[in-house]
């Protein structure tokens, strides 16, 4: 037999290595451009701060784990999923029209403009 036969064989795969590097800050300073290496791929994307309202349908939501002894590469976890799809963004809403917005702010506005209801009743019927 042969010293390759007496390696032991791999009963399960190892995990993969999800990695970013840290390149730099975007055109807008906002947030960090990165190289991601992933699942043997590498990748150039960039990373945001998580905002309140904003859609993250089309976008993974990460936490990064700073790799000892390096300043710029990161361990990635993906914390939720994207559907990878950017146009997801735009996608069309289950009603059409104008968006549906009743607020105390749009009220008063709206009776400056068109004057108070009899009563100012903001009831919806």
């Amino acid at each position: 037999m042969s010293d390759a036969s007496k390696k032991p064989r791999r009963t399960r795969r190892e995990p993969v290595r999800d990695l970013a590097l840290v390149a730099g800050p975007t055109e807008d300073g906002e947030g960090a451009q990165v190289l991601r290496l992933r699942d043997g791929t590498l990748s150039t994307g960039e990373l945001r701060p998580l905002r309140e309202g904003h859609d993250l349908r089309a976008r993974e939501l990460v936490q990064l784990r700073a790799i000892e002894g390096h300043d710029r590469a990161f361990e990635v976890e993906v914390v939720q999923a994207g559907d990878g799809d950017a146009a997801s963004d735009t996608t069309e809403r289950p009603s059409s029209g104008p968006a549906r917005v009743s607020n105390p702010g749009y009220r008063r506005n709206w009776e400056r403009v068109f004057g108070a209801r009899a009563g100012n009743d903001h009831s919806v019927n």
